[in-house]
């Protein structure tokens, strides 16, 4: 099991979003056996493709839209698929 799911399954789940609609969620941290108490606030606010990368191209393919993101002419190249299933 990685240390990840451990971690979240320590903590009966993932933190929430505030019911105010704001990104920022209070980080529920397990306490006492007496049950849980509020932790510090998390900024769970998306960040943007441009402050990790140069460039974004959108590739067409059969079945939609394929995303590439670049950073640099040189160095290592890293290959990521998210939600591959």
């Amino acid at each position: 099991m990685s240390s990840l799911r451990k971690e979240v399954l320590a903590r009966k789940g993932l933190p929430t979003v505030s019911e105010d609609g704001s990104n920022v969620a209070a980080e529920t941290v397990p306490s006492t056996s007496k049950g849980l108490r509020r932790g510090t606030m998390m900024d769970v606010t998306p960040l943007e493709w441009n402050e990790f990368f140069d460039r974004k191209l959108s590739l067409n393919v059969s079945d939609g839209v394929f995303c590439v993101y670049t950073k640099g002419d040189v160095g290592p190249i890293f290959y990521m698929l998210h939600g591959g299933g």
